[in-house]
């Protein structure tokens, strides 16, 4: 199976949505914060969250299986349910940006972390871009964020 990969999606959609905000034009997008036990999705628009959608299934349940199958599934539900509170289609929605466990080796796509200090062009720029259902299990494009970590090491931590 063949999957393409854009890099520096973020600068993109940010300015498509700039655009729209100064043309006075509605866009719709979907936040996806993947934890270890939950995930919580957010439809935004207009710069404000209109409906938020948690369900019970994060990359703990990817660890349980040895697979992330009950992961895609369960953020394809939560987000068609997310989608029916609003009474709106996925051609309503523009794109995703999903971060959080989900760009872990237990995620949807290991994106490698990024050491602290990080600012937004760091982000922008080590994030990918997919529209594949091999990787996300809805037809639309989505933002893949990295995750940051401190330059410390392992077994380094510092207690104040």
């Amino acid at each position: 199976m063949r999957f393409y990969r854009q890099r520096t999606s973020i600068p993109y959609f940010y300015g498509r949505y700039k655009y729209c905000e100064n043309k006075r034009l509605t866009i719709m997008f979907v936040v996806i914060d993947c934890g270890s036990t939950n995930t919580r999705l957010y439809l935004i628009k207009d710069q404000a969250v209109i409906s938020k959608n948690e369900i019970p299934v994060g990359v703990n349940s990817t660890a349980a299986t040895g697979n992330n199958v009950a992961l895609k599934e369960g953020i394809a539900t939560g987000f068609q349910q997310l989608l029916t509170q609003e009474s709106l289609t996925l051609n309503d929605v523009r794109f995703a940006i999903a971060s959080g466990m989900i760009t872990s080796n237990l995620g949807l796509v290991e994106i490698p972390h990024l050491t602290a200090p990080v600012n937004i062009d760091d982000l922008a720029t080590f994030a990918r871009q997919y529209r594949d259902p091999a990787i996300f299990p809805i037809d639309i494009p989505v933002v893949f964020i990295p995750g940051i970590k401190n330059a410390a090491g392992k077994g380094s931590h510092r207690w104040i």
